[in-house]
C-alpha cells in the first residue's frame, strides 16, 4: 500500500516555496491516485499556512473586490458599487458598478426610481396621482378617473379641478378673493390682474390702490371723487 504523506506536516514545516515541503512536492503528483489526491489536500493546507486564506480564495480582478474578508462583485453590489461601501440609494441599482435606476423602474422622480407604468402616484408621468390608487400601464383606472382627464368626483359630481373655481386642483379648494381657477390654480382675471391684501384689482384704475398697492388717491376719503387714471391720480370736483 503505498504511503499517504501526512498533510500536517506542511504546517510543522512551512518553506518558502509553496510545493517546495517535506510532504508536498512535485514529484508526488506523479504518484498513484490515491496518493495525488493527498497531496492535493496537502496544498490547500500549505496555502493556508503558509499564505494565509487570501491565497485560496482570491478575488476576480474583473468583476470583483476585496471588501473585509470578502470577495464582492462590484459591478453588480448595491452595496459596493463600483467601490467598496459604496452604497446605492434605495430604489436604485448597481449597473455595470454604477447606480442608476434598473430596468424595472427606469423613470426618476424626485430622486426615487419608479416605473410610471404602475406607480400610482407617478402614472404616466411624475406627480401624476390616481385617486384610485391604481395606474395600469401609465393610465389611472377606476374611481374617480371615470369622470374623464382633469376631472375629479367632488361632492358626488365630476368636477373639473383644472377650471371649476370651487373645486381648483382639488375638492377641497376654493378660489377667493375675486380669484379664478386656471391650469388646477387661483389666478386673478385679465380685467383685474394685481392682487393687493388678498383681492385681485387693477392698479392702473383703482384709486385705492393707484399704481402700487395701498397709494390711496382718496387720501382716506378727502378726496372722495378722486380718480386713478394709467395709475396716477387725479382730483375730481
Amino acid at each position: 500500500m503505498p504511503v499517504i504523506p501526512s498533510i500536517y506536516s506542511a504546517v510543522r514545516y512551512p518553506a518558502p516555496d509553496l510545493l517546495v515541503t517535506p510532504a508536498c512536492t512535485l514529484q508526488a503528483m506523479m504518484k498513484p491516485f490515491p496518493v495525488a489526491v493527498a497531496i492535493l489536500l496537502c496544498l490547500a493546507v500549505c496555502a493556508e499556512a503558509h499564505f494565509g486564506r487570501d491565497m485560496l480564495a482570491a478575488c476576480n480582478p474583473q468583476t470583483q473586490l476585496k471588501c473585509g474578508k470578502k470577495c464582492v462583485n462590484f459591478k453588480k453590489d448595491p452595496k459596493n458599487c463600483g467601490a467598496c461601501n459604496e452604497k446605492c440609494k434605495k430604489t436604485f441599482a448597481c449597473i455595470n458598478a454604477g447606480c442608476s435606476c434598473p430596468p424595472w423602474r427606469p423613470q426618476l422622480c424626485t430622486d426615487t426610481c419608479i416605473s410610471v407604468q404602475t406607480d400610482p402616484f407617478n402614472c404616466g408621468y411624475c406627480g401624476n396621482i390616481c385617486p384610485s390608487g391604481k395606474c395600469v400601464k401609465g393610465a389611472c383606472v377606476g374611481g374617480d378617473d371615470a369622470c374623464g382627464p382633469y376631472s375629479r368626483r367632488c361632492a358626488g359630481k365630476c368636477r373639473n379641478v383644472m377650471t371649476d373655481s370651487k373645486y381648483c386642483g382639488n375638492c377641497d379648494t376654493k378660489c377667493s378673493g375675486g380669484t379664478i381657477c386656471k391650469g388646477g390654480g387661483c389666478v386673478c382675471p385679465p380685467q383685474k390682474p394685481n392682487m393687493c391684501s388678498y383681492k385681485c384689482t387693477n392698479k392702473m384704475i383703482d384709486p385705492l390702490n393707484c399704481e402700487w398697492c395701498g397709494h390711496d388717491c382718496t387720501q382716506k376719503g378727502k378726496f372722495p371723487n378722486a380718480k386713478c387714471i394709467q395709475g396716477e391720480c387725479f382730483a375730481s370736483g
